[in-house]
Parts: structure tokens; C-alpha cells; sequence
């Protein structure tokens, strides 16, 4: 019940935050008309590349190469479980590294991917479970 007053409480402050319009936000991107805004109000324009950092996780100079190709995000690939488990020690290091080199880091969940076709994938209800 806990993790599902968490995604609730996520969900409504992402309602919120994508009510607002880009200059009302002065910390963190919003989202309004179609368009991400960063903290200055400018469009913000995801540019990036995976980074499976669940199979390579001692492969960390990847973030400063992505950064270096042009990209200004990375999609980092973790994992609940199905395939290991990246730790919240984990984590806060990869969440460090994209800070240190500039990145917006979107952390994914992989235990989900599949769901419906995949038997072993994870449901969304147990990934939700991970983030808790």
C-alpha cells in the first residue's frame, strides 16, 4: 500500500508540475504545451543514448564518453531483479556520475521490458515495488 501512495503522490506532483507554465518553474524541467522546460524556462531538447549500466557497472567513464559525443541525457538501464539488482548505493553513484558530467539521467527499470509477451518480465506492480 505504501508504494502505491508513492506512485499516487509522483503522479499528482507530475500533474502539478506539467500544470504550470515554464516560467512559473524555477528548479527541475516542467512540461507544458508539448514542450520540456528546463529550470530557465528554456525548451529542453533530450538528446542521448542508452547506457546499460546493470550488465557494466564498472564501465562508469561511459558517462563522460556519452557527454563528450554531444548528448545531454542518458537512459540508464537498472535492475529490481530479473537481472540482478542495482543497489540504492548504485544508484545515487550513477545518479552522481551524470550530474559530474552534465547529463539528465532517466533511470529505467529493465524488469519490466516485455511485459505481456514475456513470461519472465516483471509486472509494472513489482517494478513499482524496486523504486520503493
Amino acid at each position: 500500500m505504501a508504494g502505491l501512495a508513492a506512485i499516487l503522490t509522483a503522479l499528482v506532483a507530475g500533474l502539478i508540475l506539467s500544470a504550470l507554465p515554464a516560467h512559473a518553474a524555477n528548479t527541475g524541467f516542467s512540461v507544458s504545451g508539448g514542450h520540456i522546460y528546463d529550470a530557465n524556462g528554456n525548451v529542453f531538447i533530450p538528446q542521448g543514448i542508452n547506457d546499460p549500466y546493470q550488465w557494466y557497472p564498472n564501465e562508469t567513464s561511459s558517462f563522460a564518453d556519452i557527454r563528450a559525443a554531444g548528448a545531454n541525457t542518458v537512459r540508464v538501464v537498472l535492475s529490481g531483479g530479473r537481472y540482478g539488482t542495482t543497489s540504492a548505493t548504485d544508484v545515487a553513484s550513477v545518479i552522481a556520475s551524470c550530474k559530474q558530467n552534465d547529463l539528465v539521467c532517466i533511470l529505467e527499470d529493465h524488469d519490466t521490458t516485455g511485459y505481456g509477451d514475456d513470461t519472465s518480465a516483471y509486472s509494472l506492480a513489482t517494478a513499482a515495488q524496486y523504486w520503493v
